[in-house]
């Protein structure tokens, strides 16, 4: 490793969503590469979007710049719009302008809304330059006009780029664009990025083979870094006491994402009698509040919104059956909730088809994986494990899920890093 006079080298870190929300949902894959890196020689210094946060700014390990904010409004509107259960006028109202606002957004603003960050982050990047001098530049991807900036700063910079891309963009059926001109220009985006990356670091196999099947020739480019837990939080919060049988979601419940075939398994076992309860933590629609109303399961699903990171894990180690939906349209992503369910050694119903998710899952016992539309499959799995909450079995994880520790991913990270900068000279 290359260090200037003694000191240790400057990574800047470009992610808008910095710190990532502390709420359930969100992935604190950037987070936590911020937070190790220094015990591998790296000093991170984080260019974002001004939140509002303070814990993590006042680190002394996290040295913050920040830009004017230009997403908070709409992030908040979205959650007016689709997530709240107010049903006035003033909601109506709200929801009827943000689908005015993202129908121009999708066609006008591409990839993005956050491609117009551009004309914040560039400047306040030539300020890094003058004080800081970053060795190496990582962004963390979607946004996916992320890239893009970090691209336009790697060529002001002249450092090293390394794209740390979360989800997979073209060819994602998840948030691939109706337009097939739309489709065109995201295409030759991307190609650009790949084109100036020094490295791009994806999570799962299934997204390494087909980033390299994409661009052949070029596949030392492309790096796997899976997704992971942070045994720190684990070791240190307690277990929640639920009072009943829970089965406990953390995450968001959207259009790809619905809890149904859980609300009929419910019903069917008859759920109220047995004291068996279902928890949501994080962002939920409202249709899936008025289901479990359809269903008779009022009583037994709770509709708890956002928490604390810190409290969704000791939800999640209190749990009797951890259930995990990945987004159905996105075959070749893992949920970063995962390694955190695998964690906890706690039986997991998966619902899913055939895709990354499931493939990796089945690796680790304890996972009961049913399809999308296998209604006795998903009551045959609830009973069986409550079945078993009375044989006091505890729950361990196994040492499969230990290379999956974020203090050891974010070595890998360093190491190619490391070797950037030894490249450069």
């Amino acid at each position: 490793m290359l260090l200037r006079d003694g000191a240790m080298n400057k990574v800047l870190v470009v992610s808008p969503f910095f710190p990532p929300f502390s709420k359930v949902g969100a992935t604190k894959r950037i987070e936590n590469f911020v937070r190790y890196l220094p015990a591998q020689q790296w000093e991170p210094l984080v260019l974002a979007m001004h939140w509002g946060h303070a814990e993590l700014s006042e680190d002394a390990h996290i040295r913050m710049f920040y830009t004017r904010n230009i997403a908070y409004a709409s992030w908040k509107a979205y959650q007016t719009a689709d997530i709240s259960k107010s049903v006035s006028w003033k909601s109506w109202f709200m929801k009827k302008i943000i689908g005015l606002l993202r129908a121009i957004k999708k066609y006008v603003l591409v990839p993005d809304e956050l491609v117009l960050w551009i004309f914040w982050a560039v400047p306040k990047a030539r300020q890094i330059l003058k004080q800081e001098k970053p060795d190496v530049i990582l962004v963390t991807a979607p946004p996916y006009s992320s890239l893009l900036t970090a691209v336009i700063l790697k060529k002001i910079l002249k450092v090293p780029l390394v794209c740390d891309v979360r989800d997979d963009w073209v060819e994602n059926p998840l948030i691939e664009k109706d337009s097939r001109l739309l489709r065109r220009i995201e295409a030759h985006m991307e190609r650009w990025v790949v084109r100036n990356a020094d490295a791009i670091v994806v999570m799962t196999s299934a997204s390494l083979g087909q980033w390299r099947r994409r661009y052949p020739g070029t596949g030392d480019k492309f790096l796997l870094i899976p997704n992971g837990y942070n045994e720190e939080e684990f070791s240190s919060i307690p277990a929640y006491a639920f009072k009943e049988f829970a089965l406990v979601h953390v995450g968001s419940l959207e259009l790809n994402r619905s809890p149904e075939l859980i609300y009929r398994a419910l019903s069917r076992i008859g759920a109220a009698e047995k004291k068996i309860h279902f928890y949501q933590y994080g962002l939920a629609l409202r249709v899936f509040d008025d289901m479990a109303v359809r269903h008779g399961l009022a009583e037994v699903v709770h509709f708890e919104g956002f928490i604390a990171s810190d409290d969704a894990v000791a939800r999640e180690k209190g749990a009797a059956l951890l259930v995990l939906l990945p987004t159905q349209n996105a075959p070749t992503a893992i949920p970063g909730k995962a390694y955190e369910y695998l964690r906890t050694g706690k039986p997991i119903l998966l619902i899913s088809a055939d895709n990354a998710t499931t493939a990796f899952m089945k690796k680790f016992p304890r996972v009961y994986h049913v399809k999308p539309d296998d209604e006795e499959g998903c009551l045959e799995a609830i009973r069986k494990v409550y079945g078993e909450k009375d044989q006091g079995k505890k729950d361990k994880p196994g040492e499969e899920i230990k290379p999956y520790e974020r203090k050891e991913l974010t070595k890998i990270l360093a190491s190619k890093l490391d070797a950037l900068v030894t490249k450069r000279g």
